[in-house]
């Protein structure tokens, strides 16, 4: 999972962070960095995607 987190493009992987490790809402990382939270829920569904694509990917090798 480590891996697929500093994979991610720079924005996402610091919406994802904060959102699933420092528990913040949307509406508090708009704020603290300064984009409309739009913007940050865009980043975090593409994040979750990926990340989950790579875990995914990682399973499925494992069970290969």
């Amino acid at each position: 999972m480590q891996l697929a987190i500093a994979s991610l493009p720079d924005g996402a992987r610091e919406v994802f962070l904060m959102f699933r490790f420092e528990g913040l809402t949307c509406a508090e990382i708009a704020e603290l960095s300064r984009t409309p939270v739009k913007t940050v829920e865009s980043r975090l569904r593409r994040a979750t995607r990926l990340v989950a694509r790579a875990v995914e990917s990682y399973r499925r090798d494992l069970v290969s």
